[in-house]
């Protein structure tokens, strides 16, 4: 079989590529590097330590590959270069300084300048780092719900899988030891005074261990799939319906705790809009904040579209109704990616989104007022370039979408003790960070994240 054809099988069967506790020659026991977390941010690391020569072994506590990002939009913000910001004249010039405003703009003082700093000055190296790798994007930005600006990044597929295949592809390339069905519950202290040594994991046949000579990498993602962790940190978010991989349970939130790990903004997680608390293929029509509203069942708008992700989600749970749509018009509906359109498509005989001819139409079909609906178009028609018939609803239910709480690292991706003093041997990329985004996090900061970091963990694990 070849190795393209065994990762796909892999990433959809989701068998392991290294059985962890098999008896073969390549079960590691010792190696340079340990990644923990198969999503962008563990792949990246995992390659790219690989590249530097060192031995990689990578645990995935799921079957498959993929975590948060292989379910995600696909999104990467890079600051653009002066030609590309000169498409958007209704916006000042990007730079790596207005970026980090924006960033620490939103954290509201909970997050690590120093780590928004280093977010933005990679970005753009970093994205280049993928287009080399064969990830291919689309030539414009966009401006995505929760962004401030447009320098997000879409993927022509359209979705984050690519990053997956793209990254696993290159791990195995490089001879990266992958183990699925791997779950970490130990960090192992080394007999040094805060040195991490390796790991205890549960795989498919029992427990193992495994030793680090270099480093352990946490890339293991946030808690959003983890009921009863929802409960005691954002108790007031436990019952809400979420599109984080069943994987996001923060078990290694814990294992760090455990040896004496700084965690911080647990309490704080995203929301964003759904159809509906269960359903697994997003019908959206909010993608771009500058051309759609919401209304209630009032037909009346309650926040401003260009706000913060958590600010909106805010408004919507404060403002006691019971019913919440996305309006477009049809230009609009027509500019969204094609496998999104086609989910829009299918909204329409699932009875979560809805079109008429008129707003008045679409206001009968969504049962609210006419008249209150019209007016409430009539006010920001221009603003929001609601103006094409026939005009679009979608219901609308905000579930989590991340946990932005997680350990405290520097600037170098090393993690935290509870007194901030790094902790030997440990590294951490992605979600499971808690010091970067603070109480709000910039839309299209993912992705960007998990492999920003995931390359500094590498660069500085193996000098």
């Amino acid at each position: 079989m070849k190795r393209r054809d065994f990762l796909f099988t892999t990433l959809i069967a989701g068998f392991p590529v290294v059985a962890l506790s098999s008896e073969d020659e390549y079960s590691p026991r010792y190696v340079d590097v340990i990644v923990v977390g198969a999503g962008a941010g563990g792949l990246t690391a995992a390659y790219s330590a690989a590249l530097k020569g060192a031995s990689v072994l990578l645990l995935e506590k799921m079957p498959k590959l993929g975590g948060d990002t292989f379910l995600s939009g696909g999104y990467f913000n890079a600051v653009l270069t002066p030609e590309e910001s000169s498409w958007f004249p209704d916006y000042p010039p990007d730079s790596i300084d207005l970026y980090t405003s924006q960033i620490n703009q939103l954290a509201e003082g909970l997050n690590s300048p120093k780590l928004a700093r280093t977010l933005a000055e990679n970005s753009r190296d970093s994205l280049e780092w993928l287009k080399k790798l064969g990830i291919r994007f689309l030539p414009t930005p966009y401006h995505v719900y929760g962004g401030k600006y447009p320098r997000s990044f879409l993927t022509e597929t359209g979705n984050g899988r690519i990053y997956i295949q793209v990254l696993a592809e290159a791990c195995l390339s490089k001879k990266v030891q992958i183990s699925t069905n791997s779950r970490v519950i130990t960090l192992i202290k080394g007999n040094e005074e805060n040195r991490i040594v390796g790991v205890i994991a549960q795989g498919p046949e029992g427990p193992s261990t495994v030793f680090a000579r270099k480093g352990v990498v946490l890339a293991s993602g946030g808690f959003g799939a983890n009921s009863s962790k929802l409960r005691e940190m954002v108790p007031w978010a436990a019952d809400l319906g979420t599109d984080s991989n069943p994987g996001a349970t923060g078990d290694l939130h814990d294992a760090v705790y455990a040896i004496g790990g700084k965690l911080t903004n647990m309490h704080f997680v995203e929301c964003v809009p759904g159809s509906s608390a269960h359903e697994n293929n997003p019908v959206r029509l909010d993608y771009n904040p500058r051309k759609f509203i919401f209304v209630n069942e009032n037909g009346k708008r309650f926040v401003n579209e260009e706000l913060p992700r958590g600010k909106i989600s805010e408004a919507y749970f404060n403002g006691g109704f019971k019913r919440c749509y996305s309006i477009v018009d049809n230009q609009t509906v027509q500019e969204i990616q094609l496998n999104r359109k086609k989910n829009v498509y299918k909204g329409l005989y699932k009875n979560m989104v809805w079109r008429g001819n008129t707003v008045e139409e679409l206001a009968r079909k969504l049962n609210i007022p006419e008249k209150n609906l019209f007016q409430t178009i009539q006010e920001c028609q221009f603003d929001k370039q609601i103006l094409t018939p026939p005009f679009w609803a979608a219901n609308v239910v905000f579930k989590i979408h991340l946990t932005l709480g997680g350990v405290e690292i520097n600037e170098t991706a090393q993690v935290l003790d509870e007194h901030g003093k790094p902790i030997t041997g440990l590294w951490a990329c992605g979600q499971i960070i808690g010091n970067l985004h603070g109480k709000y996090r910039l839309g299209g900061n993912g992705i960007n994240c998990a492999v920003v970091f995931g390359r500094l963990t590498a660069k500085n694990l193996t000098q």
